[in-house]
């Protein structure tokens, strides 16, 4: 039999639920892993979680017998001008999040959508991909796997 399969479940849909009872939730329904979601509207966005309650939702995870989980950072990968900077920032916050809820010898994952302005793929791909290179190289240096 060989490999199993495992899923995952995101708490995308769970941005009303304390953080902690809703991985409980999962892990009862009998989901083997969790992507949380960061966005800055759930409770679990890095400017919400100081250094106690990140260290509270790591033993969470860990205790429920998760792997370390992935992140879901909604970012506007392909702001410009001055709201790339915020968005970088915002960007490098979850970085660390994802640094703070590791507890496992691989790199963490941080998982987002391509957005932040309208773009149309025939003519904005390279500007697309040199947008994603630039978060890419920050995730590696921090050890992180950006998907």
């Amino acid at each position: 039999m060989g490999n199993s399969i495992k899923l995952a479940y995101s708490t995308y849909a769970l941005q009303g639920i304390d953080p902690l009872e809703a991985l409980q939730r999962i892990r009862t329904i009998g989901y083997n892993a969790v992507e949380i979601a960061v966005g800055d509207d759930w409770p679990t966005a890095p400017r919400k979680l100081g250094a106690a309650a990140r260290q509270e939702l790591r033993t969470c995870v860990e205790d429920l017998g998760f792997p370390p989980p992935a992140l879901f950072g909604p970012v506007p990968t392909c702001a410009e001008g001055p709201a790339r900077a915020g968005m970088l920032e915002q960007y490098v916050r979850i970085l660390d999040l994802a640094d703070d809820l590791n507890f496992g010898s691989e790199s963490a994952v941080v998982t987002t959508t391509v957005g932040g302005r309208q773009l149309d793929w025939e003519n904005d791909r390279m500007r697309i991909a040199d947008d994603l290179v630039e978060l890419a190289e920050l995730a590696a240096e921090a050890r992180v796997i950006l998907a």
